[in-house]
């Protein structure tokens, strides 16, 4: 039978034989010459390939003929198949080449011959079958398909006469005489040749591991970010290729497990089951999918769905629930596995509800009521939907159908059922920057009676959705149908957003919302931070944390500084800064002085010019007082750097004094002579006398230095009833001695230095002491701009006395 060439499946490698009537070209001298078997020498098992090998002879004959492709049938005792493959490209201009024919896609070396496929077994419908036939190892028949060309002025032009058979060739009666055939003005060499090693060859392929296929799934439903009413069931649904089981999972969980029907796993399989969300709360659901029985199979993979969530939401306010039983009208109970509910109906609006189709029953009848007790068959109307409205006072309604077993006759159709409009919600902020990005979330839209597929909007105002463009929408059209995405509007004013929202039955719901969009002035933060918020204390003035729209960046080399203070509040203009890199300036009657290694320098800058272009500014005042702080900052359009928006903000801080420690000491009122001469134990003992600091900082500083003296009353005129003060006021001052001489004799006070919190009085003398106390604060480097202090900046007290 003849064959069209719309018949012939399309593959990827091409060659040609090219034969002429008047220079005949043989391809081979045998049949194995033309087609062969190869093996890849994989390992542990080798796959196999035809091939097929040309050696033609170019050619100006104004008649000829080339090979387009083969017929081969693989075929054992599991069965047949068939495939008509072309050649990927006809060799008209002579010379050898072999082309390669996969039988699987196991095959690892080059694929040169099939035209729309990698493999043989691409070209297949029924691989089911094939890959048995393959795998026990089989017999391959093989015939070629020639086609008949025109060559005229260097093209050749295909014809529309082939041959499929070598009787199509040319057909001999049993005399030897050509009788018929679609090529016998062709000479009897290539008719001959053609006839022989073209046709009628045989193979045979060893048995051959076939790949198992790499799995895939797809889950479809429930829609993902989807919201729903409590008590809502929903469709879980999915499917996969290459699969042998699908098991479904809900919160991680393992549901149910469904296998494939089918024998060829490269076959599209589903899974399909239901869940009902009892719980106000988001549920998860996922499918995987593996493509061997076991995990421990070899070449064994497992596919992993997207993971969809469902947001289940409380019903509204003044709703209900109406309930569906499904009765055998012959005992009066409840089918199994038939129950269905119908949550967030709204009071006062009625609602229909069908009967549920039941494999092998027939509906009889139906009956409604608000009681949860199931009534009698008597109670049975004979129609087979019931209108239900749900109040206040009935809050829940129970519909109950009637069915009879009836094995021969298929389901009644139920009536058409009556789909409820969805509900549509758009969240958006009320107010929002020009140039910044605004959240639109329809997300919270739900259907009662199913799912919302589609969320179509109308958002006018905003910039354009392009999504090659970093800065477009997510959303702003129709196309985009997604629940929520961002927008962002060039310009200011007030606007309106339009979202209509279509459930699984088409149906529509509406909602509308405004949304002000306002100047996208910077919004200027300025954080005071400070350890200690007084005199000569470092006070960080950071505005890292201002923010300005996102098609607004802030421009920090615009910003600007300005640092004055208060009149009447006591602060001077004795303060200065130190800027993020480290420099430090003072104030000195506006003017900007550079401290560099221990000198100050005027710049002839004005001292808030210096600030420009400060994120953070360390500020430190010498007198206490309020200072008022004021941040310019500016921002530049990205589409547009002569557009700009400012914005000013104010900051007073206030400084507060820095109180001066309170000197004090503490000492025993007498003591005795107990210590020996070092050099001498024969001699005078002495006595050591110890005094201990115990001043202390009204508002938290530490102590730092100590300078301790001390007098003796050598002329005993305290005891006489002179006064302190003049007994001691003629007497001389005693330092810490700094030597390092044995104390043999007189009086010595010791301290280990500047900062000893003890000092010691040693004496050979008896009589009276008075000690003398000078200390002054400590300020940590943390807490303050070092190069801005001078001496007279730590606070000192004296004390005298015992």
């Amino acid at each position: 039978m003849k064959k069209t060439l719309s018949t012939i499946l399309s593959l990827i490698c091409i060659f040609a034989i090219l034969f002429s009537i008047n220079i005949p070209i043989y391809a081979a001298g045998d049949p194995t010459g033309v087609l062969g078997v190869i093996g890849d020498g994989a390992s542990p098992k080798e796959h196999q390939a035809l091939t097929m090998s040309v050696n033609s002879v170019a050619s100006t004959s104004p008649l000829q003929a080339f090979c387009i492709g083969w017929q081969f049938e693989f075929s054992n005792s599991n069965g047949s198949i068939s495939i008509d493959i072309d050649l990927r490209e006809v060799k008209t201009n002579g010379g050898s080449r072999t082309y390669t024919f996969p039988i699987t896609t196991g095959w690892t070396k080059e694929s040169t011959g099939i035209k729309g496929g990698n493999s043989l077994r691409d070209m297949v419908s029924d691989k089911a079958t094939f890959d048995r036939i393959i795998k026990d190892g089989c017999t391959v028949t093989a015939n070629a398909i020639i086609r008949k060309y025109s060559y005229f002025n260097g093209k050749f032009t295909p014809l529309g006469t082939y041959a499929y058979t070598k009787d199509e060739i040319a057909e001999y009666d049993n005399n030897g005489k050509i009788i018929g055939g679609n090529f016998t003005e062709f000479s009897s060499a290539f008719i001959s040749n053609t006839r022989n090693d073209y046709f009628d060859l045989t193979l045979t392929l060893k048995p051959e591991p076939v790949p198992i296929p790499d799995p895939k799934v797809n889950l479809t439903l429930p829609i993902n970010n989807s919201t729903v009413l409590q008590g809502t069931v929903v469709t879980f649904k999915g499917f996969g290729t290459g699969i042998h089981h699908i098991s479904g999972f809900v919160d991680g969980k393992f549901m149910e497990e469904q296998g494939n029907p089918s024998e060829d796993y490269n076959d599209q399989m589903k899974f399909e089951t239901i869940v009902k969300l009892d719980e106000i709360r988001d549920y998860t659901f996922q499918i995987k999918g593996r493509n061997t029985a076991n995990l421990t199979d070899a070449g064994s993979k497992l596919a992993e769905s997207a993971i969809h969530t469902v947001h289940v939401i409380k019903p509204p306010a003044n709703s209900g629930t109406i309930y569906i039983k499904c009765l055998d009208i012959d005992t009066n109970k409840e089918i199994p596995d038939t129950a269905q509910e119908i949550p967030g109906v709204e009071y006062g609006k009625p609602k229909t509800v069908t009967y549920p189709p039941v494999t092998q029953y027939k509906v009889q009848g139906s009956y409604q009521t608000f009681s949860a007790s199931a009534p009698d068959k008597s109670k049975m109307e004979t129609a087979t939907s019931q209108t239900v409205t749900l109040s206040s006072t009935n809050k829940n309604a129970y519909v109950y159908f009637w069915y009879k077993v009836d094995n021969t006759m298929p389901p009644v159709k139920p009536p058409e059922k009556i789909n409820y409009d969805p509900i549509a919600i758009i969240n958006n902020p009320a107010v929002a920057y020009a140039g910044d990005d605004v959240l639109i979330d329809g997300s919270r839209s739900y259907d009662t009676d199913g799912y919302v597929e589609r969320w179509i909007w109308d958002v006018p105002g905003t910039y354009l959705s392009d999504p090659n463009n970093s800065w477009a929408n997510e959303l702003n059209n129709a196309e985009q149908d997604i629940e929520k995405g961002t927008v962002w509007y060039p310009q200011i004013g007030v606007y309106g957003i339009d979202l209509e929202v279509i459930d699984d039955g088409n149906c529509s719901g509406y909602d509308q919302s405004i949304i002000e969009i306002i100047e996208p002035k910077p919004e200027i933060n300025v954080d005071v931070l400070a350890d200690k918020m007084k005199e000569n204390r470092k006070i960080t003035l950071d505005t890292s944390k201002s923010k300005s729209a996102t098609r607004y960046p802030i421009d920090w080399n615009l910003t600007t500084w300005s640092i004055q203070p208060i009149n009447e509040t006591g602060a001077t203009g004795d303060y200065g800064v130190r800027l993020s890199n480290g420099t430090v300036y003072k104030n000195v009657n506006g003017k900007a002085h550079l401290y560099n290694n221990g000198t100050w320098t005027d710049t002839g800058l004005d001292f808030n010019s210096v600030l420009k272009g400060q994120k953070t500014v360390y500020f430190q005042a010498r007198d206490s007082g309020q200072y008022k702080i004021t941040v310019s900052m500016t921002n530049t359009y990205v589409f547009n750097s002569a557009v700009h928006y400012s914005n000013t903000v104010d900051r007073t801080i206030t400084v507060v004094e820095d109180l001066a420690p309170v000197a004090d000491f503490s000492g025993s009122e007498s003591n005795i002579r107990e210590f020996e001469n070092p050099i001498d134990r024969t001699r005078q003992k002495y006595g050591v006398i110890p005094v201990i600091c115990t001043s202390t900082s009204p508002d938290g500083d530490p102590i730092g230095k100590r300078i301790w003296s001390a007098r003796y009353d050598s002329d005993n005129d305290l005891a006489q009833g002179s006064g302190a003060a003049a007994a001691f006021a003629d007497e001389t001052t005693i330092y810490p001695y700094t030597g390092t001489d044995p104390f043999t004799s007189g009086i010595r006070l010791v301290v280990d230095g500047e900062y000893d919190s003890t000092a010691e009085i040693w004496s050979y003398e008896v009589g009276k002491f008075t000690e003398a106390l000078q200390v002054y604060e400590d300020i940590p480097d943390s807490e303050t701009v070092k190069e801005l202090l001078v001496q007279s900046d730590y606070k000192s007290s004296y004390v005298q006395g015992w």
